[in-house]
């Protein structure tokens, strides 16, 4: 069974987009990808964070680690999805009301214009895709799509999308690929 455990994303590491221990600039580099929001850190206050990530047509995939407890709020998210799951760590995430226990087993997905916060463990690294609504849509027809809050990434119906996403995840040479040629990115 492929789970989140021992999730590994090679590929994503040689795509670094910052490492920081200035809380300001974490924030700004990832807002360039994510969305304007807010972090507060944990007791400790100091961070040594850094963020792997790529785009790949409507989906962007990234790891990140604050280094340090934090709390993030993005408010309501803008126009996309978001999935997450832990690599190492756990989480709390606030999703549309409702908490949600994230970690190397369960991750969370929340729809657009829906609010999202959650508060990571200062060893938590998170895995994240970030699909825009116009993707899904382009996919599916509809124009908002909403999915249960909680991802059982052990169940067996999930599997076969989970080792797909592995394989974007841990293949720098398919990840190249579709980030080079649009017509493999629209087919992964």
């Amino acid at each position: 069974m492929i789970s989140a455990k021992r999730f590994e994303p090679i590929a994503l590491r040689q795509a670094r987009l910052f490492e920081s221990d200035d809380l300001d600039r974490t924030r700004d580099q990832v807002s360039r990808v994510m969305q304007p929001h807010r972090l507060v850190p944990g007791a400790s206050g100091s961070v040594r964070s850094h963020m792997d990530f790529a785009r790949v047509g409507g989906i962007g995939m990234g790891a990140l680690n604050f280094g340090a407890a934090m709390q993030v709020d993005t408010g309501h998210l803008d126009d996309y999805y978001l999935l997450m799951f832990c690599l190492t760590g756990h989480a709390d995430a606030q999703v549309d009301g409702q908490t949600v226990a994230v970690n190397q087993a369960r991750g969370m997905i929340c729809s657009p214009e829906r609010p999202f916060a959650a508060m990571l463990s200062a060893d938590c690294e998170q895995f994240m895709l970030r699909i825009d609504r116009a993707t899904v849509a382009a996919h599916t027809g509809a124009s908002c799509l909403v999915f249960d809050r909680e991802l059982d990434l052990d169940s067996a119906a999930i599997q076969p999308w989970l080792a797909q996403l592995r394989a974007r995840a841990t293949s720098p040479e398919l990840l190249q690929c579709a980030m080079q040629n649009p017509k493999i990115a629209v087919e992964l």
